[in-house]
């Protein structure tokens, strides 16, 4: 599966909630597939609680990613099953986190959690325009980092975030960073808040990376 099919059926989801009022984005869908996982098998009040969702937007979440055959429900709890394992198993090959992370100089609100962007290209994703669809889901600020030879460097700011602050550079690096990896700082007044803009800042993203990817084959072709 590639990732362009992955976010159809994250669309898809989040679409079919449209007939009714708006009761969850693409922020909760993605963290709802890296919360089954981790959390398996996990009650449907755990997870409305780790998605910051009241009852009526669970039930309907649920509904669509079981209609979709994303999870299985039973009286044990809810998982992933077939085509969702499949699609959290693609994401995770580009998404890690999120982590929440003690921070100094890119503290900006009470709480901050990390995201590791792989195997993408550090000019596709513009900083403004994440941090942008971070405040729109709900956060207070964002900042885009790239690990460059041991190196955290924050484009147009600084180019070795270990001089401007040590404390930061060591709490990201032991997440656990490769070469080339973006890392996407999310503050926000709560954990989920934190979680759920940074997630759909890097679903919305990435769904437009693949798009122009697509587009771009098409036209070689």
């Amino acid at each position: 599966m590639k990732l362009e099919e992955v976010f159809k059926v994250l669309v898809k989801v989040v679409e079919e909630d449209e007939t009714r009022p708006k009761s969850f984005h693409i922020g909760h869908v993605v963290l709802a597939m890296f919360e089954l996982d981790r959390e398996k098998p996990v009650s449907r009040e755990k997870l409305s609680s780790l998605l910051g969702l009241g009852g009526g937007a669970i039930r309907s979440l649920l509904t669509r990613l079981n209609l979709n055959h994303l999870i299985s429900i039973t009286y044990r709890g809810i998982r992933l099953r077939g085509i969702g394992i499949e699609i959290n198993k693609k994401l995770r090959e580009t998404i890690s986190g999120p982590f929440e992370v003690s921070l100094e100089y890119l503290n900006v609100d009470a709480y901050n959690i990390a995201f590791i962007i792989k195997g993408i290209e550090k000019e596709k994703l513009k900083p403004l325009e994440i941090r942008d669809l971070v405040v729109k889901f709900g956060g207070t600020g964002a900042t885009l980092c790239t690990y460059i030879e041991d190196k955290i460097e924050i484009p147009f700011v600084i180019d070795d975030l270990a001089k401007q602050s040590p404390h930061d550079y060591y709490a990201i690096k032991k997440l656990g960073l490769n070469e080339g990896d973006l890392i996407l700082i999310v503050s926000a007044p709560s954990l989920v808040s934190a979680k759920i803009s940074g997630a759909a800042a890097i679903a919305i993203a990435l769904q437009k990376i693949e798009q122009k990817n697509l587009h771009t084959s098409f036209s070689v072709s």
